[in-house]
């Protein structure tokens, strides 16, 4: 089972640093990883949408008033949501909509919608290649305030483009749904 520990240590290994045994030492590395994990942990979640990290959910009646405009329909977003990753109705998948805040907006009425979540035991969850991902981008968070090197933060912001990248095509090969760049939403908080 991965843990946050061992994703820090993995992450620390990659600078050539010395690695921990909890978050609480007193440490310039616990300290550094405290204060990075959980938002490197979102943000990779939110940029690679694994499926262990989604949800799908029936939609209620739309919110009262409508909105205005060409898109009446008005739903609230749950909470847990990071990213909005598609939503439809039953009898078609792909419906025109958009996010406001916290509400999601669509030209005709919707029974479900799909998206990503943060959840604090997903450590539980990750699978490996979404483990290597965030080990990169970890480092990469790491290597200024551990090592106060922008140079080793590149390299392994990069090491993380390319581990996302093969995290995205698999998990683009566990769905008929092929997303693009338009298909997707941010939420924002």
């Amino acid at each position: 089972m991965t843990n946050i520990i061992k994703i820090a240590n993995q992450a620390l290994l990659l600078l050539g640093e010395n690695t921990i045994q909890s978050l609480t030492e007193d440490t310039t590395e616990a300290h550094a990883v405290d204060a990075f994990y959980a938002d490197t942990r979102d943000y990779v979640l939110t940029d690679l949408k694994p499926p262990f990290a989604r949800a799908r959910v029936a939609l209620g009646e739309p919110l009262q008033p409508a909105a205005v405009g060409d898109t009446p329909y008005r739903y609230t977003i749950p909470v847990e949501a990071m990213v909005v990753v598609t939503a439809g109705s039953d009898d078609r998948e792909f419906t025109e909509w958009t996010l406001e805040g916290r509400e999601l907006l669509a030209r005709q009425p919707l029974t479900w919608l799909t998206y990503v979540y943060s959840r604090t035991d997903v450590e539980a969850f990750m699978d490996a290649m979404f483990v290597k991902a965030i080990v990169a981008f970890l480092a990469s968070e790491l290597a200024y305030p551990v090592m106060a090197s922008k140079e080793r933060s590149t390299e392994l912001a990069q090491l993380y483009n390319l581990r996302a990248s093969e995290a995205r095509n698999l998990y683009g090969q566990q769905s008929s749904v092929r997303l693009t760049k338009n298909d997707e939403l941010s939420v924002r908080r």
